[in-house]
């Protein structure tokens, strides 16, 4: 009777080890990761602008979402910040999935703040970048740890261009609407009702579009006409507005006015662009597409990208490609780079060469 006990003891004892000993090994959770907060801020400090996410970098699970804070302030002091932007999963590769895309407009001296919800892909575990992309500023990244494995290397992540939404026709024509309604001269006296969208043009610049858009104003002239004198009469307005990858490139009103510089044409000075680089590029399509990819310079905090022409001469691509900047302004001597692609044709004979000349820069190739 005695040992009997004693064995029912034992087995107790046992029996209660067994548990806690598995109770100990369960799954971690999200909370039993090492979260490390982190708040990533990227600032335009010539423009007074700031956008920043912030979350926590590990505590992450596959198939499992999170949330992240997303703020832009806008201590600009003198300009309507707007555009889009988006928010994007990467690896070393590239884009995984678009998290979210979306129209910004922070007023002056404003700040805006949202919750962003990221899902994370069932079958993806280990380091991924969470990325920002704003089209006309390029992209930032951080590292996001998903599972508890952290003993491998993170990155480094590629630098994303665009965002993924803004090759598409309908989110360029709503940025350039945005555009027509936040300019000066719309804001001052436009009239809402007759805003209209007449034509879509399609330039031969690849995921470039040019919107054509009509409206009327109470007053004569361009611009804000605050504390003018001006003549009240209706006056129809017609803009051309050119999107290229997410960007307003150029837009011009009546064919005379510069609604990106806020100035007359004649007050803008046009030249060719100092080239950097110029590499060819073959499609994989069929036939074979010949894209050129241009990097140029831009002489100081004014001068913006232009525009670029090509023509051809026999075995001869020429491409002209100009800058601009307002007449006599006081800018920033800060020399900087833009990028243009250009989709010259398939009109090339397999093995021959070819010559191509973008301003005072020349390069070859031979056609496959």
């Amino acid at each position: 009777m005695t040992k009997r006990i004693k064995w029912t003891g034992l087995l107790s004892l046992l029996a209660v080890t067994i548990l806690l000993i598995s109770g100990c090994q369960q799954p971690l959770s999200n909370q039993d990761l090492s979260a490390d907060p982190f708040t990533l801020p990227w600032s335009f400090d010539e423009e007074g602008r700031i956008i920043s996410i912030s979350g926590n970098s590990g505590g992450h699970t596959a198939g499992g979402n999170s949330d992240f804070q997303l703020s832009m302030d806008n201590t600009s002091g003198n300009a309507l910040w707007h555009g889009v932007y988006c928010i994007l999963l990467i690896d070393e590769e590239g884009v995984i999935k678009e998290v979210a895309h979306e129209q910004y407009s922070v007023p002056v001296g404003l700040k805006t703040q949202k919750t962003v919800t990221v899902e994370f892909p069932e079958d993806l575990e280990g380091p991924l970048g969470l990325c920002i992309v704003l089209p006309q500023h390029s992209s930032m990244a951080t590292t996001l740890w998903v599972g508890s494995n952290r003993s491998e290397g993170a990155g480094p992540w590629p630098n994303i261009e665009t965002c993924p939404c803004c090759l598409t026709e309908e989110v360029s024509r709503q940025l350039a609407e945005t555009f027509v309604r936040n300019s000066p001269t719309f804001k001052y006296d436009g009239d809402m009702a007759s805003l209209e969208l007449v034509e879509t043009l399609y330039p031969d610049i690849e995921n470039a579009w040019q919107f054509c858009f009509r409206f009327e104003s109470a007053h004569a002239g361009y611009g804000d006409r605050d504390g003018q004198m001006l003549a009240q009469v209706i006056t129809p307005h017609e803009v051309i507005v050119t999107v290229e990858k997410g960007v307003v490139k150029n837009a011009i009103m009546d064919g005379e006015w510069d609604m990106v510089n806020q100035c007359m044409l004649d007050g803008i000075e046009i030249s060719l662009a100092p080239i950097h680089e110029v590499d060819v590029q073959f499609m994989e399509s069929d036939p074979v597409q010949v894209g050129v990819q241009i990097k140029g310079g831009l002489r100081d905090g004014c001068t913006t990208f232009h525009n670029a022409t090509v023509t051809r001469d026999g075995n001869n691509v020429n491409i002209e490609v100009t800058i601009q900047r307002p007449r006599d302004a006081m800018c920033n001597q800060v020399y900087t780079f833009f990028e243009e692609y250009l989709n010259i044709g398939s009109d090339f004979e397999s093995g021959v060469t070819y010559t191509i000349n973008v301003n005072d820069y020349t390069t070859t190739f031979v056609m496959q």
